[in-house]
């Protein structure tokens, strides 16, 4: 690519900080792989051969390639690369989020991963991410900093068919779960008999088992706004599970100054018209989330 895009080999080599032997030795050397010259002409007309041409296609895509995997994995000088988890539930709120991250502090690089809290909580604490917006009662594990933003609250949705004295179908999310726990302990409660109709992670997948009427659910309370969930109506059920906690959890030292602050407020705005109770003014104070996680 250097030979032909400077025009030589000299040319070439001073680009590459190579000396010229050396960038002849790698062209004689490409000409053993494919087994032809890689130029038709080396001199004034340089021009490389059919051959030549074909391969260095292929060089600019393995060139671009790689480019693109440093972008991804090496943050710029002065970057700083994040990896940030936003259960699935809540993950209409990333827009916002990305925005403010990108305007408040450009230097941060972020990673995004959506999937159910319990399976980011445990990849906190692998530290296979530096914070994470989880759906969960409870504190996160040893280790992450967590602050309250609210509540969620949440509601029954789907109308599966069901007679009179057929147990309950429901569609889960498999555990461990914190939202199946407590559904099961709402229902026991009740005396309400269930069977499972359908379980899998995905929340697209669950979402869609109860618009397709294979099972009633349990999602935050916005879930007829956001993905048009028809709600359960039936007299015998029980109210739905008490509000669940919306934590945002980070790693302690893994962020720079400021991202903690600035993450807190974006997830706030964010969350704004969701059916969320405040939580308390707290913020972002090390040794308050630090006595707040232990």
């Amino acid at each position: 690519m250097a030979v032909v895009e400077h025009g030589g080999f000299r040319r070439a080599a001073e680009v590459l900080h190579i000396t010229q032997p050396a960038v002849s030795q790698q062209i004689r050397q490409l000409s053993g792989l494919i087994k032809r010259p890689v130029f038709a002409s080396t001199g004034r007309d340089m021009r490389l051969s059919p051959q030549g041409e074909e391969l260095l296609e292929y060089a600019r895509r393995m060139v671009a390639l790689n480019d693109e995997a440093v972008a991804r994995f090496v943050p710029e000088v002065g970057q700083v690369l994040l990896s940030v988890g936003v259960t699935s539930q809540l993950a209409e709120v990333l827009p916002e989020f990305l925005r403010r991250i990108n305007r408040e502090l450009p230097q941060v690089q972020l990673r995004v991963r959506t999937g159910a809290s319990e399976a980011l909580a445990e990849q906190l604490r692998t530290g296979q991410l530096d914070a994470a917006l989880l759906l969960q009662t409870g504190p996160p594990d040893p280790g992450p900093d967590g602050l309250e933003l609210g509540r969620m609250r949440m509601a029954w949705f789907g109308r599966p068919a069901t007679g009179e004295h057929d147990a309950l179908p429901l569609a889960l999310f498999p555990a461990p779960c914190t939202l199946r726990k407590e559904v099961g302990e709402v229902l026991d409660r009740a005396g309400i008999r269930r069977r499972i109709a359908y379980e899998g992670p995905e929340l697209i997948g669950l979402r869609s088992a109860a618009k397709a009427g294979l099972g009633m659910t349990c999602l935050i309370a916005n879930g007829d706004e956001l993905w048009g969930l028809a709600r359960t109506a039936r007299p015998d059920l029980p109210p739905p599970p008490a509000p669940l906690p919306v934590t945002l959890a980070l790693t302690p030292g893994a962020a720079p100054a400021g991202f903690a602050r600035t993450a807190e407020k974006a997830f706030r705005r964010a969350l704004q018209g969701y059916p969320l109770d405040p939580a308390g003014p707290d913020r972002f104070e090390p040794a308050v989330l630090s006595a707040s996680a232990a």
